[in-house]
């Protein structure tokens, strides 16, 4: 599943028009269907990377526990002042979209 993901992320970023120099997979510790990627581009800024994996709605409280989990994974990876984007294999709520945005996230469709 992690090798599909990193070529189709790889292809979604150059789409978007986003270089990266360095892309590594981290895993969380968790059985929930998450991948989180840390990379970095040619100006050594960070992007993190959260590809989120489910059959039901994306909704405000799953917000708040994906914030609380990336605590505790940026605890353990050092990451710096960056972004955050997440792909979501799900539909979302229109409040969780506007939430996200509001935390500064970015979101896209990850087919």
């Amino acid at each position: 599943m992690i090798k599909n993901s990193f070529s189709k992320l790889n292809r979604t970023l150059l789409e978007k028009g986003i270089v990266l120099r360095k892309l590594k997979n981290i895993t969380p510790p968790t059985r929930k269907k998450i991948e989180v990627f840390l990379g970095t581009d040619i100006d050594d800024f960070y992007y993190l990377f959260v590809i989120l994996d489910r059959k039901s709605r994306f909704l405000q409280k799953d917000i708040d526990d994906l914030e609380l989990f990336l605590q505790f994974i940026l605890k353990e990876i050092n990451f710096r002042k960056g972004k955050k984007i997440l792909f979501l294999k799900a539909p979302i709520c229109n409040k969780a979209k506007l939430k996200l945005k509001e935390k500064g996230w970015k979101n896209y469709d990850f087919v």
